[in-house]
């Protein structure tokens, strides 16, 4: 059926959408008047939270609410509002200010010393995000005095506890001491750790213990491949996140095959998943990230740190300047040295904090 005069397509259209609007007002009349309306919203409301708890990692979730205590009991001791999302730019400035002196000076800890930056910016973090949250506001803590503010923070605070970064030859020597303490007790316990170093070292991290499972283990053709086939010539490795990340969470980053023997980190990627793959025939259950041991204990960044300070005292260097922040910027100050863009270094570590500034 159809019309060539305006008026005549318009009653068309009219009648054609009728039944169409009857039915969708209908079914909005079942669903909210059926006799589980209670519970089908009670499912709704669930997965909403549930989408805006997958917004960000739950290891940085669970951060949070203690960072943003700090911020309360700062505001409830010297009166000002919680909330400053309705406050004026220049409000927001003085109030953040003060609470970045009170941080650089005291901190919030037993010892009454000082926060670094990248913790001040991690409460701020929090700060935003319980406004984003609770309030559904914006809270823009990256302003221009804001920012100024930070500038000075960083300047002031960039000095503190620099560490010196783990080189070449340390590395091999960390992976010699590993294998002096290899033994029937330990078993496969020195590959996992070795996995966490290089790893940190190559994904520009202070250690794996974020790192997930591969997501495919692949040839040089760009077929998957099975861990421990020997034919392993890139690895893809998902970063679940880390509590000052905020950016690369859920990133998949991907290395391929070097002419490294030792230091060499698709190798010990596939041995890590090989040995996780004979602990999972033997029985044992494991969590997802990549050096997990059992299912609630991984590789710690304690003992990757012991590591590093020993290989540090045998080759005569003071153990007071390394640390697992070491592994953090030893592969960046390796890439630069090969004369890599500071632009690319950023886009692949989380140089978006302090670190870069400090160490370049």
């Amino acid at each position: 059926m159809s019309c060539s005069t305006p008026e005549g397509q318009h009653v068309l259209r009219t009648l054609t959408l009728a039944p169409a609007s009857r039915r969708l007002r209908l079914s909005v009349t079942r669903v909210l008047g059926g006799p589980g309306e209670t519970r089908r919203l009670g499912r709704i409301t669930k997965a909403t939270d549930q989408l805006k708890c997958a917004s960000i990692n739950s290891s940085t979730v669970h951060t949070y609410p203690k960072k943003f205590q700090h911020w309360t009991a700062f505001c409830e001791e010297f009166r000002f509002p919680v909330w400053i999302d309705e406050l004026s730019q220049e409000s927001q400035a003085r109030i953040v200010g003060l609470f970045a002196r009170m941080c650089s000076l005291e901190g919030h800890n037993a010892h009454g010393k000082g926060n670094k930056y990248q913790t001040f910016d991690g409460k701020m973090a929090a700060v935003a995000y319980a406004h984003k949250s609770e309030r559904n506001a914006r809270l823009n803590y990256k302003s221009p005095e804001i920012e100024l503010i930070a500038q000075g923070y960083l300047r002031t605070n960039s000095h503190v506890d620099r560490k010196q970064p783990v080189t070449s030859p340390m590395l091999s020597e960390m992976h010699r001491l590993l294998q002096q303490e290899r033994s029937k007790e330990n078993g496969d316990q020195p590959d996992p750790q070795w996995g966490s170093v290089v790893s940190a070292f190559f994904c520009l991290d202070r250690g794996s213990e974020l790192w997930g499972p591969a997501a495919k283990v692949r040839d040089r053709y760009g077929s998957p491949v099975g861990p421990g086939t020997g034919e392993a010539y890139s690895v893809e490795i998902l970063f679940r996140s880390h509590k000052g990340d905020r950016v690369r969470q859920g990133n998949t980053i991907r290395h391929y095959k070097s002419g490294q023997g030792v230091i060499y980190f698709v190798t010990t990627a596939d041995t890590c998943f090989n040995i996780r793959k004979r602990w999972k025939a033997d029985g044992r259950c494991l969590d997802p990230y990549l050096t997990s041991i059992s299912m609630t204990t991984m590789i710690k960044k304690s003992d990757v740190a012991k590591l590093i300070k020993k290989a540090a005292r045998t080759q005569g260097a003071d153990t007071n300047n390394f640390s697992t922040h070491s592994m953090l910027i030893s592969g960046t100050c390796a890439l630069l040295a090969m004369g890599k863009s500071e632009t690319v270094i950023r886009l692949m570590g989380r140089w978006f904090a302090w670190c870069f500034s400090v160490y370049t």
